[in-house]
Formats: structure tokens, sequence, C-alpha cells
């Protein structure tokens, strides 16, 4: 489970709907352990779990400063949508349920009106 400073991450996010996204933003990768990213762009999906992101890029840095440097193996560009997940999956799926989710980066088209 997740570590204390982040544990209730579900409850804050509920409260704060939105504005969650920004607060998630700050947290460390270390403190995200067993949530997962997704990734939009040029029409490709990815899943990443934050453990193995922790692990590559370094368990002490901001959320904020690795989703900056992220960017796409196929086309280049930044992901165009970014959410961050409680389980793999943000949609049902013939599965168990999905969990919450956080949009934390919006696609282009809503950050111009913004």
């Amino acid at each position: 489970m997740q570590d204390e400073g982040i544990s209730d991450l579900s409850k804050v996010c509920s409260r704060l709907g939105d504005g969650a996204g920004q607060l998630v933003r700050l947290a460390r990768l270390v403190d995200l352990d067993g949530y997962w990213l997704e990734l939009h762009c040029c029409a490709n999906i990815r899943l990443t779990p934050l453990r193995m992101l922790a692990r590559q890029k370094g368990g002490q840095h901001q959320l904020d400063a690795v989703l900056s440097r992220l960017r796409c193996k196929t086309c280049g560009a930044p992901p165009a949508r970014v959410w961050l997940n409680e389980t793999p999956h943000r949609t049902f799926n013939h599965g168990p349920p999905p969990g919450w989710s956080v949009q934390l980066i919006p696609a282009p088209a809503m950050a111009q009106r913004a």
C-alpha cells in the first residue's frame, strides 16, 4: 500500500475533483507507488506503473518534473493527455471495476480554453 503521505489520495481526489491534479503533480514518485500513469499520444495509449518510473528516474523527483520530460517514442511529442489512475484501467473492460482517476494533463484544445 502507499506511504502515509499519499495514503488518503483517493479521499483527497474525490474532495478536490479537478483541482486534485495540481496537488498530485507536486508529489514525489516514491509517494505514488502503487498508482499508474495513463499516457495518450498520436493514437497510442501507454500504461506505466509509477513504481517502475520511480526506479528508472529516481523516486525523489516530483511527478511534475518527470511529466515535463516524458516524450512519445513514436512521434517525439509530449503526451497530449495524462491520467493518474488507481488501477491500470480507467474505464470498465470486462474485469474488476476501475478505480478513481485524475486527469493531470488535458488535451491541447482544453488547455487553450483554460
